[in-house]
């Protein structure tokens, strides 16, 4: 059985190519240098909590990534703190966010479109007690896409990760 590092980024590696594929050379979907342990702990003190598991590993893979779709790249963890810390994102969260995906202070931007209301989500479920109770085991947050219309909810990174792979590959089936 494949180690979660190794799904992830196996799983990376395939998204990024699938998706290159289907852009056809613009924009061009990559990966960027793997973040420090350091820069996850800053990102982890920031906002209260510490990553799940899958966001973990993702970041240690690759510290944000560029054109996820066509027009949202993932956030660096320098990016998502810097972005909780000056409340950047606290009027979009106002205007879009469901309060049936949870609290909205619970809500980290983790990535953004470049040209419509669009943004990932990553949703810290009860970010206080996790950190209060160190013998719970590690649980996994959703990753939800939220635009003016629409919101879609994966159970955790490596869902999206395969989700939107099967996505861009049947778009590149239907060219």
């Amino acid at each position: 059985m494949p180690s979660l590092h190794d799904e992830i980024s196996d799983a990376l590696q395939r998204g990024v190519s699938v998706r290159n594929t289907y852009f056809e050379g613009e924009p061009v979907s990559q990966l960027h240098h793997a973040a420090t342990e350091a820069d996850l702990q800053a990102l982890e003190k920031t906002i209260g909590t510490k990553l799940s598991p899958t966001y973990r590993e993702f970041f240690l893979i690759s510290n944000g990534w560029d054109y996820v779709s066509a027009t949202i790249s993932l956030l660096s963890c320098a990016e998502i703190a810097e972005g909780n810390r000056k409340g950047q994102f606290d009027g979009w969260l106002s205007s879009f966010w469901d309060d049936d995906l949870g609290p909205r202070e619970n809500a980290l931007v983790f990535g953004r479109s470049s040209m419509t209301n669009g943004a990932y989500i990553i949703v810290l479920h009860d970010a206080i007690r996790r950190t209060s109770i160190p013998d719970e085991p590690e649980s996994e947050f959703p990753l939800v896409y939220v635009d003016e219309s629409t919101d879609f909810t994966y159970l955790n990174f490596l869902e999206f990760l395969r989700a939107t792979e099967n996505d861009y590959s049947e778009l590149v089936q239907g060219k």
